[in-house]
């Protein structure tokens, strides 16, 4: 080995070589070998250097530390004498400079003489975190694929045997979609499962709704019968037929008669189409202007005609004839 010497059995002797004196090896040495034992009739030595510096990153245990008590003294400011790789068991909680360190945690000195927390390496074996810490952390990691609150809201709002969205479910689900029609309308069900598109008249559907009457009211001094449309739009009507609205109406009749009092009479009703309907009086009668009318009736007022004793042709006065 490199850094190993082997000391032969001195010449002419016999025996163990382990028998040189102390003072004898120690002159040999002088103080750069470590003596490590003897074999094959031999004395071996290692370079004391290179044993120095294997161990000096190992770990020596040194016991258990109370952490409670600082015992053995390890975060004064005059700590006991501490050698790199020094390691102690912590045996009773407490703080160790100002970390909190449990039973069964671990220092171990990072450097000869260690006076300050960060000349230690702190390794804490009961590592503690609560369930809203543990939770966060692990919702944290970007690759957990973590179950988060907000997902198991979101699965909470599907219905148990919920299936996928597609043709074949939502037909069998006894619904239609968007691709069972073809063209633009309203849709028609024609039987079991199937469907025709019907013209939408829906603008239709609405002026009938405006036009629907609501109310109706009837003026009993006029003979006028307002009605009230949906829209507030208002159609009044005469008693006697007459149409008082400003508004046309338009449409189709099948037949159209009329009845005039006595004196008149009317020809061409009904029509079924298309036709006139005429008015004559009936002979025998006549209709009067109103000036006439006014003139009858002031002569009326003067009395019986007949018995006034008017002039006549034949009238016969006493002393001639006229």
């Amino acid at each position: 080995m490199a850094n190993t010497i082997v000391v032969k059995h001195r010449s002419g002797s016999s025996g163990d070589p382990s028998g040189l004196s102390t003072g004898e090896i120690a002159a040999n040495i002088n103080d750069k070998l470590f003596y490590v034992g003897t074999g094959s009739g031999n004395i071996v030595f290692v370079d004391k250097t290179y044993v120095d510096n294997a161990i000096s990153g190992g770990v020596s245990y040194k016991g258990g530390y109370d952490a409670s008590a600082n015992s053995p003294n390890l975060d004064d400011t005059s700590p006991v004498a501490t050698t790199q790789g020094d390691m102690y068991t912590v045996t009773t909680a407490g703080t160790f400079f100002t970390t909190s360190v449990e039973v069964g945690d671990v220092l171990i000195a990072e450097q000869d003489s260690a006076t300050a927390e960060a000349n230690w390496t702190i390794v804490q074996a009961n590592i503690t975190y609560s369930a809203a810490q543990i939770k966060t952390l692990y919702e944290s990691n970007s690759d957990t694929n973590a179950y988060t609150d907000a997902e198991k809201t979101k699965l909470s709002g599907i219905e148990a045997s919920a299936d996928v969205t597609d043709a074949t479910n939502v037909a069998a689900a006894g619904a239609v979609m968007d691709g069972d029609f073809s063209t633009n309308g309203l849709m028609k069900r024609t039987g079991a499962g199937t469907y025709s598109i019907i013209t939408d008249n829906s603008s239709n559907w609405n002026t009938a709704y405006n036009d629907k009457i609501n109310s109706a009211s009837f003026a009993t001094g006029t003979g006028i019968l307002t009605l009230t449309q949906q829209d507030s739009g208002t159609v009044t009507v005469d008693l006697d037929g007459r149409y008082l609205t400003s508004e046309t109406y338009t449409g189709t009749v099948t037949s159209v008669a009329m009845t005039v009092p006595t004196g008149l009479t009317v020809s061409g009703t009904p029509i079924t189409s298309s036709g006139t309907l005429a008015i004559t009086l009936t002979s025998g009668y006549s209709i009067p202007t109103t000036t006439k009318q006014t003139q009858w009736d002031t002569a009326y007022s003067w009395g019986n005609h007949a018995s006034a004793g008017y002039l006549d042709a034949n009238s016969t006065i006493d002393g001639g004839t006229y």
